[in-house]
This record gives structure tokens, C-alpha cells and sequence, in this order.
């Protein structure tokens, strides 16, 4: 049986707020000292030594763009503003190694990958004096990879090698909030 933990930390409530624009549910844990974690993805999974095992969460967002329509209007062609609905999927997965136990303990590789969704603006002008502006979504992953040796039934939290896209550094380092850690347990 495994049992793991996906988190991003926050200093307060109002960094997540402001971050994740939206209010979310956080809680405390040891990968965020003195802050607040948000759980991304929390699974207890059957799994046995040897196997590999892929975990995934997939959100559909649904978004509207004002988008150019083609008719025909008295035999010439027109160009008129049409609201579409479009959706976007946001993805979190989780992939979990494990190898064969030796004397209670058992090495663990994982990784997770997960995408956040930020609308960006772009302007769309109409017959001159008609501005539509539309929201389109773009995608930002951060990726994290880690293994560890862990004892049967004891948790341990894991983090390791980052890729962090669309986050900016303040003055050189990048904000906690950036980071993904990963709490996994082995019965």
C-alpha cells in the first residue's frame, strides 16, 4: 500500500489567495515550517515492490473567446465577433517506482508534474472602434523528481530535482510556493 501527498507551501492565506487567485483549502505540515500547505493531489493506492505505477488528476476550465465569424451579407463577405466556448485541461500526475524490500526498508523513485493554467489577456479590435479583450489560457508546468530509501510505515518528505516554468525569482530565489514536495508513506 502507498500513500503520498502532493504540496505546494505558502507563507499566509493571502499569498494564496493572490498566487492561486482563488480560495483554496490549506493546512499545516512539516514541508511548510512555519506556513501553510495546499494539497494538490492526496491518493492511498494498492501497489506491490517492483511495480511502477502512474496516478493522474485532469480538471476540464472552461473559457470564452470572441472569435471572427465569416458570412455573407447581399453577396459580399463579412466579418463579425462570435462568443465561443472552449476548455482547457489542467493536469497533475504523479509517477511512483519501487523496488524490492530489503530488511523493512524499500527505495522509492518519483515524480510529479503539474500544470497550472494562467489566463492571459490579448486584444482583438472590430470595425475600428469595437475592442473585445480576450482571455486565452496558457500552460506552466513545474516537474519535480526525487527517490529516497524509505523505512515500512514511516512517512517521509521528499523533493528533489525542479523544473519551474512562469514564476518569477525575487531578488535570485525563487518564491516557496514555486516548489513541489511530495510526502510518501509505504506499508
Amino acid at each position: 500500500m502507498v500513500g503520498f501527498k502532493v504540496i505546494e507551501c505558502f507563507k499566509d492565506k493571502e499569498e494564496s489567495l493572490n498566487v492561486l487567485d482563488r480560495e483554496v483549502s490549506l493546512v499545516k505540515h512539516p514541508s511548510c515550517g512555519e506556513g501553510y500547505a495546499h494539497i494538490l493531489m492526496q491518493r492511498n493506492e494498492s501497489m506491490i515492490s517492483g511495480e511502477d505505477k502512474t496516478f493522474t488528476d485532469v480538471i476540464q476550465i472552461p473559457y470564452i473567446l470572441n472569435q471572427p465569424s465569416i458570412y455573407a451579407y447581399k453577396g459580399h463577405f463579412k466579418v463579425k465577433p462570435t462568443m465561443n466556448k472552449h476548455m482547457v485541461e489542467k493536469k497533475g500526475e504523479v509517477v511512483i517506482s519501487l523496488s524490492k524490500i530489503i530488511k523493512g526498508h524499500i527505495k522509492a523513485t518519483v515524480s510529479s508534474s503539474f500544470e497550472n493554467v494562467e489566463m492571459n489577456d490579448y486584444m482583438a479590435h472590430y470595425e475600428g472602434d469595437q475592442t473585445f479583450v480576450n482571455q486565452v489560457p496558457v500552460k506552466k508546468n513545474r516537474i519535480m523528481t526525487s527517490s529516497a530509501t524509505l523505512k515500512l510505515g514511516e512517512p517521509k518528505i521528499l523533493s528533489g530535482d525542479m523544473w519551474i516554468e512562469g514564476i518569477q525569482k525575487n531578488n535570485g530565489i525563487l518564491p516557496e510556493y514555486s516548489r513541489l514536495w511530495i510526502e510518501l508513506i509505504i506499508k
